[in-house]
């Protein structure tokens, strides 16, 4: 049988099929069953400093052409996390998203990340709903290099660099994530749904996130303005979301 294995910078993996970060990944079960069932790797649900509710529903919305969401990025806080995965067996195997609003967060969430037994995080730069953190930090080309230098400084773990596609200029963020061990392309794209009947918004947050199988053009888009714009060697992940996602 032909060999389906790969490497996302010094990570290698069985197979490329990698559970993005969403829904399917809130617990540490859910987790563990997604690799026993055939995933090569999982990246968490996104965790930040502290607990977090989310928005109140509705949170996702079904269009003809994919989903719509806005979750508001809920999570039980890095204790919590840390608490529940402290005899997870399959560490290695799984990368860790981490959200937050300033160098010194990502920086603090990455140094428990380690200290808990991961050697990967994902930086969560792109989520479009929320305010102060996701693509709020990650359209600032000089916060981003700050935060991939400091945590690099700081820790040993491998990072994963999560872009936004709601810029004009990816590839200057590309850029700034030079130091990064893999770039991820990308989150949902930037978007609003209206019920024209009832004539209210479709989520609660009023913008969200849409994704599915329209976004892989964007999503290969980005690929190749990155991968013209910067040097050679980078891991590439792009994530096409036939049945969507949430952050």
């Amino acid at each position: 049988m032909a060999s389906i294995s790969t490497k996302v910078g010094n990570f290698s993996i069985e197979n490329p099929v990698i559970l993005a970060s969403g829904i399917l990944d809130e617990t540490s079960g859910s987790i563990l069953r997604s690799l026993r069932s055939g995933a090569g790797a999982v990246v968490t649900k996104s965790i930040g400093i502290s607990e977090r509710a989310g928005y109140p529903t509705p949170v996702i919305s079904e269009i003809k052409t994919g989903l719509l969401n806005a979750v508001g990025l809920p999570n039980p806080g890095i204790d919590n996390f840390v608490e529940e995965y402290k005899e997870f067996p399959e560490k290695k195997r799984t990368v860790v998203s981490i959200f937050g609003g300033s160098v010194e967060e990502f920086v603090t969430l990455s140094r428990r990340v380690e200290a808990a037994g991961f050697d990967k995080v994902e930086l969560n730069l792109s989520c479009p709903h929320v305010q102060g953190v996701g693509s709020e930090v990650g359209q600032d080309v000089g916060l981003v290099e700050d935060i991939i230098t400091e945590i690099k400084r700081r820790t040993n773990l491998q990072i994963w660099s999560k872009l936004t596609p709601n810029v004009t200029d990816i590839i200057s963020l590309a850029k700034a994530s030079e130091k990064a061990d893999a770039l991820v392309l990308i989150n949902t794209i930037r978007a609003i749904g209206v019920e024209i009947y009832s004539r209210k918004f479709v989520l609660s947050n009023v913008v969200g996130g849409y994704s599915g199988p329209r976004d892989k053009t964007c999503c290969l888009a980005g690929c190749v303005r990155c991968l013209q714009g910067n040097r050679e060697g980078y891991s590439w992940g792009w994530r096409n979301y036939n049945m969507g996602r949430c952050n």
